[in-house]
């Protein structure tokens, strides 16, 4: 799981994936990822082994909270799922696998995309 996510998460830097639209993910980008993504990769890592059944369990801020700010759209929402299906294809996730982990994520779509509101 810890690999995957290293790989989402650096791909997410890297591609430049959603930080054209969204001014504050440019903003995080550029003053913040070099110090807080490894904090954030784990994070990620316990969030997905919590909504995978364990056994370690995700103690950070709720998703709606964590992503509020960021005034994430549902397209750059996709965006990311797209990104993260990317780096499950990328260390071979059998496909049921894979789809659990994409439905896991897509349902908490409403949460992290709540901030959108703010976006005018």
């Amino acid at each position: 799981m810890s690999a995957v996510v290293d790989y989402f998460s650096d791909q997410l830097v890297q591609r430049d994936t959603i930080e054209k639209e969204n001014r504050f993910i440019k903003s995080w980008n550029a003053e913040k990822a070099g110090y807080r993504l490894p904090g954030l990769k784990f994070l990620r890592t316990l969030w997905l082994c919590a909504v995978a059944g364990g056994p370690f369990q995700y103690t950070g801020k709720t998703l709606g909270d964590a992503h509020f700010d960021f005034e994430l759209t549902s397209t750059e929402f996709d965006a990311v799922s797209g990104v993260l299906a990317d780096a499950l294809d990328h260390f071979k996730l059998p496909k049921g696998e894979k789809e659990e982990v994409l439905a896991a994520f897509a349902a908490f779509k409403p949460a992290v995309t709540a901030g959108s509101i703010l976006r005018a």
